[in-house]
């Protein structure tokens, strides 16, 4: 009987991989839709393969997405491509919004002469320095390829790195600046300087009011729809201290060993980034940003390129997230998160779980089911990665109570309600003239 019960797992397995790895490979849709919103829907694919729903379950899910975003913005049809590009003419294209589908072709090329982790190794050195770009989607949309080595995913990935990065500057860092054994100890000293200084407000105004970055000065008028890009490129062109004094931890630690660290103190930080919380509220009440889930799904894309790369590469890797996670914190309305934040939810995370604790089965039990049946992308995303990391580092507790802290669509555009009202006025033939 155990045996037969093994044997139907296998194959609902491969019938969801089947299942997945079909639609990754389609090619109707276009890597962004309403001019400047990322299509999330493969992603939220792989987060549904990894969270072991079945092939019904991905299947309604690209159906759902494909139907009508939870935006109320169809999506885009793929654009036909034009002339291949030169050997070295994807660098002039990096961050232009230009040549999505001839980049996809030269990536194509470029794999089929190297294969796909040369591919990586080639091309992300440069690649994830613009990693801002798109909201971190350009990572993630690599990294969750890389998750399921799905081919084409991997090089809608590269091409959308190429085509919305938004440079980190790593000409300007200055390495070893802040002596700072841990990431959590970066965070609590930009949370001071924030206290102190007002270090948001210093960045923030600095770039964003400034004439030179006007839409009348014609600075990245492409990304003008997108709003909060705009606001990003901005600050990253500016600059601050803050952003790239990189602390020590980063060349100090081993990389597997910054990564945990990384991971634990970013879910601290996405718990945090909706303010303060009342203490009689459960646990699983906090968080809920929508900016700061990117956090966590952007690294745990990055980790899929790093591996791939030299350890030297993988430290840059690290320092181009960092100083991602910190320019976009600095252009968020949510603000930087205070050192008592902080301090107070690594108290309440900061321990183990035990695995085989009734509370902490049914808490799973519980969401990982919702967050299959889920209707936002970033939802599902965030619930895999956490439960991922929740028994890759000994069942910390703050993986699990992120698993549940899910946040809502924010309302970018008309709704798919009004979506689907427009779509049936336009449909509808009045029964006779007037």
């Amino acid at each position: 009987m155990q045996a037969d019960a093994a044997d139907d797992t296998m194959t609902e397995d491969l019938k969801a991989r089947a299942v997945l790895h079909r639609l990754l490979n389609n090619d109707d849709y276009h890597i962004e839709f309403n001019g400047c919103l990322p299509n999330h829907v493969k992603q939220a694919l792989v987060g549904l393969y990894g969270l072991q729903a079945d092939e019904h379950a991905i299947k309604r899910y690209w159906r759902f997405y494909t139907e009508c975003t939870p935006y109320g913005y169809p999506l885009s049809a793929r654009q036909n491509a034009g002339e291949p590009l030169g050997p070295n003419e994807w660098r002039e294209l990096l961050g232009q919004k230009q040549k999505y589908e001839e980049l996809l072709l030269f990536f194509d090329n470029e794999e089929h002469l190297h294969g796909l982790d040369e591919t990586i190794r080639k091309f992300a050195p440069t690649l994830v320095q613009g990693m801002p770009g798109a909201m971190t989607h350009g990572i993630i949309h690599l990294g969750w390829g890389l998750d399921v080595r799905n081919r084409r995913m991997i090089l809608e990935g590269l091409a959308y790195m190429v085509h919305s990065g938004l440079s980190t500057h790593p000409e300007r860092f200055v390495h070893r600046a802040e002596n700072e054994r841990t990431p959590f100890e970066s965070f609590l000293r930009i949370a001071d300087a924030e206290r102190r200084e007002g270090v948001r407000a210093q960045v923030f105004e600095a770039a964003v009011n400034h004439e030179k970055y006007s839409e009348a000065s014609n600075f990245r008028t492409d990304l003008i729809p997108s709003g909060f890009q705009w606001q990003v490129a901005k600050v990253l062109e500016e600059g601050h201290p803050i952003l790239y004094h990189l602390p020590t931890w980063i060349d100090d630690l081993e990389f597997e060993d910054a990564l945990e660290m990384l991971y634990k103190d970013v879910a601290i930080l996405y718990l945090t980034t909706t303010g303060e919380h009342d203490e009689d509220e459960d646990e699983e009440r906090l968080g809920g940003c929508f900016l700061g889930i990117h956090f966590l799904i952007s690294l745990w894309g990055a980790e899929q390129v790093a591996v791939l790369l030299p350890v030297e590469e993988q430290r840059a890797v690290l320092k181009a997230y960092y100083v991602t996670v910190l320019s976009l914190l600095l252009t968020s309305s949510n603000g930087i998160p205070t050192a008592e934040a902080l301090l107070g939810v690594q108290e309440r995370c900061n321990t183990a779980d035990d695995p085989d604790d009734f509370l902490v089965s049914a808490d799973w039990n519980s969401v990982l089911p919702r967050a299959i049946s889920e209707n936002e992308a970033h939802n599902i995303k965030l619930a895999y990665v956490a439960s991922k990391l929740w028994h890759r580092y000994a069942y910390w507790k703050g993986f699990r109570i992120v698993a549940s802290s899910f946040t809502i669509t924010p309302r970018l555009g008309p709704g798919r309600a009004a979506f689907f009202f427009m779509d049936m006025l336009r449909h509808f033939t009045p029964p006779f003239e007037t």
